[in-house]
């Protein structure tokens, strides 16, 4: 069904993000991380994903959480 479907895609979705060598970080509206791939880990020496953290309260950088902000405007 329509759940399996979903299920696969989101699968081949990670699969594709953790392929690249980039850092990809998804924030939600109120600027939490909700999605961050193998790359970012490692550009930020993390074991675990930030999930729910701010982007602020993962990497302490205040031009970032500012840009962050801005996006949202």
């Amino acid at each position: 069904g329509s759940v399996r479907v979903m299920a696969d895609e989101k699968n081949r979705f990670e699969t594709v993000l953790d392929a690249l060598s980039e850092a990809v970080i998804a924030l939600d509206a109120t600027g939490r991380i909700t999605l961050v791939n193998r790359a970012t880990l490692t550009l930020l020496n993390l074991e675990t994903p930030p999930t729910g953290q701010t982007l602020l309260e993962t990497v302490r950088i205040a031009e970032l959480g500012d840009l962050v902000q801005r996006m949202q405007s």
